[in-house]
């Protein structure tokens, strides 16, 4: 990113220009994907609905056609004439059956013929079914339910195209008197014109999609015959492949091949649907989308680049004239960049001629000041430091005085006693003459202030010194630790129900300074305190002024420190498990 943003105007501008014809295309390309995918799906759906509705009218043909099978199977006169044996009373038998199957396919659309084929005899039929059957040698043995055959062609006699139909038959048992029930007698077989099957799809095609529906061996029975012509090697591929939906390429075109079951024919349902002209409505949007995008890129890219053009050039010589500028003593650089381009940036140049001229100034009027602003500077550092020294010590004076009112209004003369002595010591340590001292003094005095402390609180604070090898003689300023263990002692410990312990551990860093940790086992802090003393102690502000109760002895720690070691000194508090942590690093003031 950092990159990105250094690079030159006019490459930013041909980058903008770049990602929005990318971001419209790809949003143009998205949209047509997804309102394609959206057709599709629909299309899909429609075409199950229609599957639906051909399997009900398969299935009502397969009901009808089953209810006249049995109506004739059942009938006593062609029972009698199946398990007739003898021809001559087989055929007197034929004329009494004769107008009853007449009577059956005259009331019926579709019905070419209708035949009775004995197990052990030639069969019956009014038509061509009993030599078609007899040819074919098909027995329809499938319990008491209707078997639709393959696709049949018959020629008949005169005619130039031949017929396409199906036979229907099932099975006839017997129910005669004196015979053995259940025994299968023959085949009673309809003769169904595919025309009839076909009505089944025709009042449901539509623009986009072609219906088909096949029998069991792939013939087809219904549907547009001349495109199943020129697309044979198309339903190849549809019948092979054994899924619901496919696409299939076929002759440089991509076709929406969906299939069911027809359980009652035993065949199949097809719906055939070009992708093309099922999208052609998407895609002529898609390529008006995309001519209107580029016209509007191609209107708005001339004016743009003017506007470019009028705001990069000025800035390059600007920029240039910085350069030029940066590389020259500001006391010797008197050159100013003359104005151009747009108004504001003419104001923008005019502003920076400006600031040269102010600079000049500054800097003549900085040079002045440096020598003086030197000289008081270690005199401000000497008085900050003793400032805050004398900020210190009343501070920790004022909380040991109540420490001993407290006590003496609720104890014995003999812990005032102590507090006195300890007291008397801790001051006579923080009126001595020198401001560094040994780490061991410092320690001492703290051991004293603790020792106030225990009286206050008796057993629930407690405090362990670990000093390392050679860390007891390091010079530190004086002071330094009271008001962090003070800190400790006010904000950790004393508001703890079982009180805690402080810790005090100092030891010689590996660089050859100082490494000084103070814990306590109090209160802690909330994460929302401790960001909130940590931000006190990051901040370059010094306050000086605040009450015992606060951070503002770490401050002042932390503000001495800074003084006397400038920034090679770190101090840092943390809360780990409870416990707050402060860590000191002190380097060793060069001739100590």
């Amino acid at each position: 990113m950092k990159r990105l943003a250094g690079l030159p105007l006019r490459l930013h501008s041909a980058l903008l220009a770049i990602i929005i014809v990318l971001v419209i295309s790809g949003g143009i390309f998205v949209f047509y994907a997804r309102v394609s995918t959206l057709m599709v799906e629909r299309n899909t759906a429609h075409v199950n609905d229609v599957f639906g509705r051909v399997q009900a009218s398969i299935e009502h043909i397969g009901v009808t056609s089953g209810r006249l099978l049995r109506t004739a199977a059942y009938n006593p006169a062609v029972q009698q004439y199946m398990a007739e044996t003898d021809p001559l009373t087989r055929y007197e038998l034929s004329t009494h059956i004769g107008p009853f199957l007449t009577q059956i396919i005259a009331f019926t659309d579709g019905i070419v013929d209708i035949a009775v084929r004995p197990l052990d005899g030639p069969p019956f039929g009014l038509g061509p079914a009993g030599h078609l059957i007899e040819r074919t040698g098909r027995r329809f043995a499938d319990g008491n339910r209707p078997v639709f055959s393959e696709l049949i062609l018959f020629a008949s006699a005169g005619s130039i195209r031949p017929r396409r139909i199906v036979a229907v038959g099932m099975t006839a048992f017997s129910v005669l008197p004196g015979q053995r029930y259940g025994e299968p007698l023959g085949d009673i077989v309809l003769l169904l014109s595919a025309d009839a099957i076909a009505a089944a799809i025709e009042p449901l095609g539509d623009a986009t999609t072609r219906y088909f529906i096949l029998d069991r061996a792939g013939n087809m029975l219904a549907g547009d015959r001349e495109f199943l012509d020129r697309s044979d090697d198309l339903f190849a591929i549809a019948r092979a492949a054994d899924v619901e939906l496919q696409t299939v390429l076929f002759d440089g075109r991509a076709y929406l091949v969906q299939s069911a079951a027809a359980p009652t024919l035993g065949g199949t349902v097809i719906g055939v649907t070009e992708r093309a002209e099922l999208l052609g409505a998407v895609r002529t949007l898609r390529s008006v989308m995309l001519v209107i995008m580029f016209a509007a890129v191609m209107i708005v890219a001339v004016p743009a680049a003017l506007f470019v053009r009028n705001v990069s050039s000025p800035l390059v010589r600007l920029t240039s004239f910085v350069g030029r500028a940066k590389r020259i003593d500001p006391r010797k650089f008197h050159e100013r960049i003359e104005p151009s381009g747009f108004a504001e940036l003419r104001i923008l140049t005019a502003e920076f001629n400006g600031m040269l001229d102010e600079i000049a100034r500054l800097t003549d009027r900085l040079l002045e000041a440096d020598a003086r602003a030197y000289r008081s500077e270690i005199l401000e550092r000497d008085i900050e430091l003793s400032v805050l020294q004398g900020q210190i010590n009343p501070h920790f004076l004022y909380n040991t005085l109540e420490t001993i009112r407290g006590m003496a209004l609720a104890e014995a003369a003999d812990d005032v006693a102590e507090v006195t002595l300890s007291l008397g010591r801790i001051y006579k340590y923080a009126v001595k003459t020198s401001d560094v001292v040994e780490l061991r003094d410092e320690l001492k005095m703290l051991e004293s202030y603790l020792h106030i402390q225990k009286i206050r609180f008796g057993e629930r604070i407690r405090s362990d010194f670990s000093v390392g090898t050679g860390a007891s003689g390091f010079p530190v300023p004086k002071m330094m630790l009271q008001p962090i263990v003070e800190n400790a002692v006010i904000h950790g410990i004393e508001g703890a129900a079982g009180g805690g312990q402080i810790t005090i551990e100092a030891s010689i860093h590996s660089d050859g300074g100082l490494s000084v940790t103070v814990r306590d086992t109090g209160l802690g802090m909330s994460e929302a305190r401790l960001a909130d003393v940590r931000r006190m102690l990051a901040s370059g502000s010094r306050s000086r002024s605040g009450g015992s109760r606060g951070p503002i002895g770490l401050k002042n720690v932390r503000d001495r420190l800074v003084l006397l070691y400038g920034e090679s000194a770190r101090m840092s508090i943390d809360c780990v498990a409870g416990e707050t942590v402060v860590n000191l690093r002190i380097p060793r003031l060069q001739g100590r």
